[in-house]
């Protein structure tokens, strides 16, 4: 398995003869059976990091985070766009990466394990999300409720978020989620 961020720029890539245009903060798993390609995006460039993992780690992994391995790579789409917090979370592992290769051994080789199941959750969390259904505002709105800046965010914020009064999102919230907007944010929390 594979995994890569586009850090910065943007790419054409053809992922088993479908096409589609990445940029910076695109996330993707590609499968051990997928045929992919990166080619120029116009004039500009594109710079990103490549993680691999063995199949048989990579499920243990899903394993004991709690990842439903069979449910993640049957899925069609397996890709997640990273908020500005979570790329600089993932560039800031890859320097620490960078400096542990030098010494190797087990340092290096869970600080990989930590990366890729990071990853794992964050394209698993990107696809139970968008298999919900919502409305492209209301899933827009749950990213940057699940992102690390707005976890300690309060209802009265999430309304404000929403772009919608406080009765309204609570109506959403209970027909979209089944939990008041404070059960949601509480939820996620923990």
């Amino acid at each position: 398995f594979e995994f890569f961020i586009i850090t910065d720029g943007s790419a054409v890539h053809k992922l088993n003869g479908k096409t589609s245009k990445l940029s910076k903060g695109t996330l993707y798993l590609i499968r051990p059976e997928d045929c992919h390609q990166f080619r120029k995006a116009g004039d500009g460039g594109c710079i990103h990091l490549n993680f691999c993992v063995t199949c048989e780690r990579f499920k243990a992994l899903c394993d004991a985070f709690k990842i439903p391995f069979d449910e993640l790579v049957g899925r069609e789409s397996l890709s997640a766009k990273l908020s500005g917090e979570e790329l600089k979370y993932f560039v800031s592992r890859a320097r620490e990466l960078n400096v542990l290769s030098r010494f190797g051994g087990e340092s290096q080789a869970s600080a990989i394990c930590a990366i890729i199941a990071d990853a794992a959750a964050v394209v698993y969390r990107s696809g139970v999300i968008a298999e919900m259904n919502y409305p492209e505002w209301f899933t827009e709105l749950l990213e940057k409720i699940h992102s690390p800046e707005n976890i300690a965010c309060t209802a009265s914020d999430v309304y404000k978020m929403g772009g919608f009064s406080a009765p309204v999102m609570i109506e959403y919230f209970k027909k979209y989620t089944g939990k008041s907007v404070a059960a949601y944010l509480r939820d996620i929390k923990c």
